[in-house]
């Protein structure tokens, strides 16, 4: 991606797949569909590459996502609207508390990778969670983590 970020293109996302159009692994499953927010692009491609070589902490994926947000000038951590109903999750405990990195995030995005290392270094007490989002009936919440 580094490669492309001087070309000029009308769109952001061209970069993208003009650089996955010659990528030698991986990337099979991303094709171009302009339909696709530039966010979730990024989130696909950072996928990826971790199912290619797993991180081995949070602060590895957060220095990934720094590094795309940096290159793209976009802000790969943070989800819209169009992805979920935000406002019904800012009162649970979804991640580290000096972190963007949460289980919402890694959710909707599909970063199982990142789920597992959430649970892993206890960053989300899952059980808690659980309960605290039936008991609130949150139901969104609980599909979600149904889910995972």
């Amino acid at each position: 991606m580094q490669v492309t970020s001087n070309l000029r293109c009308a769109d952001p996302r061209d970069k993208v797949y003009a650089i996955l159009g010659v990528a030698k692994t991986g990337s099979e499953q991303i094709s171009p569909d302009y339909r696709t927010s530039l966010v979730a692009l990024l989130n696909a491609v950072l996928g990826e590459r971790h199912e290619l070589k797993r991180p081995g902490s949070l602060e590895e994926v957060m220095k990934q996502c720094h590094h795309l947000s940096a290159m793209t000038k976009t802000n790969i951590l943070k989800m819209s609207s169009a992805d979920i109903a935000c406002t019904e999750f800012s009162n649970y405990m979804l991640g580290r508390r000096d972190s963007p990195i949460t289980l919402l995030w890694a959710s909707v995005y599909g970063h199982q990778v990142v789920i597992d290392l959430l649970l892993q270094e206890r960053a989300v007490e899952f059980d808690a969670l659980v309960l605290e989002a039936a008991f609130k009936g949150n139901e969104l919440l609980l599909k979600i983590l149904i889910d995972i």
